[in-house]
This record gives structure tokens, sequence and C-alpha cells, in this order.
């Protein structure tokens, strides 16, 4: 069953505001780029830390999951991502028709909101 992980990509530099320079992302932006990066790293992938990771296969891809858990899941995630002071909320969204799941989240960081929306998408 193959699965997909997408959103938009935002990278660890980017332009200042007159065009001419690359800076280095910082900021709210930087938690949100952790937060997605964290997304993308399936527990028990990286050699070094196995305990490292959301946890796809061992909970929240199983049938019967309960999406309590799942939400859960992704509440940890985005609290533990360094920045973040706060969780203001972690919803789930579903689309069976695209077999998509979409994790909406907003956070405080650096004392300014970081919102976002994960989806993650099953073909199979």
């Amino acid at each position: 069953m193959p699965f997909y992980v997408g959103f938009p990509i935002v990278g660890d530099l980017e332009l200042t505001s007159d065009y001419r320079d690359i800076a280095i992302t910082s900021g709210p932006g930087k938690v949100l780029q952790n937060i997605q990066t964290r997304a993308l790293i399936f527990k028990g992938s990286w050699r070094y830390d196995r305990n490292l990771g959301v946890p796809y296969f061992q909970e929240i891809l199983l049938t019967g999951t309960p999406q309590e858990l799942v939400r859960r899941r992704f509440h940890e995630l985005v609290a533990e991502t360094p920045g973040v002071t706060a969780v203001e909320f972690v919803r789930l969204r579903f689309d069976t028709e695209s077999a998509t799941m979409y994790v909406d989240f907003s956070c405080t960081a650096e004392n300014e909101t970081v919102s976002g929306t994960l989806d993650f998408v099953v073909n199979g």
C-alpha cells in the first residue's frame, strides 16, 4: 500500500524582501518547517534513533485505530517540536473518495501563531 505525505515545500532558505539576497528561515516559518519535516519521519526508520518519528505503521495506519489516538499522536508531534510553546488545536479531517487524511493544527511559537495542514494520501 503506497503512502504519500504532501504539503507545500518550505525550505531552509528564503529570499529577502527585496529579492536580492538569500536568508536562513527563522521564527514561525522555521517552526512550521520543522513540524512538516518531523511528519515525514516514520518511527523506526532512522537507524540512530529508532524511537524518533511518527508511528505510522505501528499505530496510525492499522485498521481500527481510534481517531483520538491518531489526533493525540499528531498533537504530540506539534507539541514536541522545538520552539512550540502551546498547541491551540489539532483536528483530523478525512476525504474517503481521495483516501486523504488532513491534519489541521495551530500552535504558538515565538509569541506568534503558526498554523498549517498536513495531508496524507494512501493509495492501495
